[in-house]
């Protein structure tokens, strides 16, 4: 029974104060006197003439409840009366003690269940700690990861940009050297066709001036041979002239011709008209001269006109691409100048976008810091406050165990007392004794 009753664990008996008082007051109730009612002394063997003949006494209702009353007060005297038997008592006592047990069990499971959770809790803070780091530090990873992939975007999108801009100088340089070339070529050919008309130019001058020159030539050979058949003409008429002047002499002396003055009008006239042919054909040959010196030089105007027009046009056209290309070149430059502001521009927005996240970055580790020092705190006062709960816990169950005892030992010496005062045999009092003895001490050196 001893063996059955006590626990398992060593563990030290220890009772709370609500029970310690719940007992105290169930085992200080008054026990109910039993009014025994008063019967006749009746004979040990009914039927003999000794016997009183009583007949049944037909009871009252008050009787009848007073009955009600008395058997109730009886039931209640033998409930008692079984309560204050040694083995119900004993009963009682080990169905407490398991109670207490069971009691005390569950506060150190409690205790136990507690200390489990603080552990727990402390080792979720701990898990979420060590993840907050974790997670802190990727993000932090991440963060430098965005900011070199971030840094590596506009170095790439800066070296797009200058192999844009030298890739631009580029074609601008071959396209200023093509229309160098071809400006130069325009001026080879617009040299070498000023040259060709030059050329055209003097030989059509030159075949001018020689088809003039011979007609020149052609006009002073006519002239002349003009001239050498007037005076041929002049020379057969004066041969004329002096045979009839002979004739006429030699016939005058024999008589006088009529027709003499006719024949000298007819000679005047014929001079006249010769010398009117020749003055005619002078002033047509001078007519044409001037007219064909005129001509070329109507032609020659023309013609310089011509020249002098291609020329400005030339000139004008040349200054046209040179203010074009200067004013392609000042775009390229402005572009140029524009596009070097905002690379600048960005790369200034990016570096001010790098110290932000820098600083971004050092408030961040400044405030990791900050809290994984205020979280380090917080465990060691966590940690001091476990160890100084721990010594009050342990201060306490030790004071709790020395008053258990005591309230243990004085509620064993009442409930011996009581035991004694319903006469109750004394080996079982020491027997109930002994036991509570041996478990007290057992749980003691528990």
């Amino acid at each position: 029974m001893n063996a059955q009753n006590t626990p398992k664990t060593s563990v030290p008996f220890v009772m709370t104060r609500a029970d310690f008082l719940r007992m105290v007051k169930l085992a200080e109730l008054p026990a109910p006197n039993p009014v025994r009612e008063e019967r006749p002394i009746t004979p040990r063997f009914p039927g003999t003439p000794d016997t009183p003949i009583r007949k049944p006494k037909i009871k009252t209702p008050s009787e009848t409840e007073q009955s009600q009353e008395s058997a109730i007060i009886i039931e209640r005297a033998e409930r008692k009366f079984l309560e204050e038997m040694p083995e119900t008592k004993l009963l009682n006592k080990w169905i407490e003690q398991a109670k207490c047990n069971a009691i005390l069990e569950e506060q150190i499971q409690e205790k136990q269940r507690r200390r489990q959770k603080m552990q727990e809790e402390n080792r979720q803070i701990d898990e979420e700690v060590d993840m907050e780091r974790v997670k802190a530090i990727g993000m932090m990873h991440n963060r430098q990861l965005e900011h070199d992939s971030y840094k590596k975007s506009i170095k790439e999108t800066l070296d797009q940009q200058i192999q844009e801009i030298q890739a631009r100088k580029a074609l601008e340089e071959e396209e200023k050297q093509k229309s160098l070339i071809e400006r130069q070529q325009y001026e080879e050919v617009l040299k070498q066709q000023l040259e060709d008309e030059k050329k055209v130019y003097l030989s059509h001058r030159q075949i001018r001036k020689q088809d003039l020159m011979q007609s020149m030539l052609d006009a002073q050979a006519r002239r002349n041979e003009n001239r050498e058949k007037a005076k041929a003409i002049e020379k057969k008429i004066q041969m004329v002239q002096e045979e009839r002047l002979l004739k006429e002499r030699s016939t005058s002396r024999k008589s006088v011709d009529p027709l003499e003055p006719s024949r000298q009008k007819i000679g005047a006239l014929l001079i006249q008209s010769r010398k009117s042919r020749e003055t005619k054909e002078e002033m047509l040959l001078r007519k044409q001269t001037e007219e064909n010196e005129r001509k070329f030089r109507v032609e020659t105007l023309k013609n310089l006109k011509a020249a002098s027009q291609r020329k400005e046009a030339i000139a004008n056209e040349l200054a046209h691409q040179v203010k074009a290309k200067e004013q392609r070149c000042a775009m390229a430059l402005m572009k140029e100048q524009q596009e070097r502001e905002e690379a600048l521009k960005i790369w200034n927005e990016s570096m001010k976008v790098e110290e932000m996240n820098e600083k971004a970055v050092s408030q961040l580790k400044k405030e990791y810091l900050m809290d994984l020092q205020s979280q380090l705190r917080y465990e060691e006062a966590n940690k001091r406050d476990q160890a100084s709960r721990k010594v009050a816990e342990t201060k306490e169950i030790d004071m709790d165990r020395k008053n258990n005892h005591e309230k243990i030992l004085q509620l064993k010496e009442k409930k011996l007392d009581r035991l004694r005062a319903c006469n109750i045999p004394e080996k079982y009092v020491l027997q109930v004794d002994k036991k509570f003895t041996e478990l007290v001490k057992k749980n003691t050196v528990s």
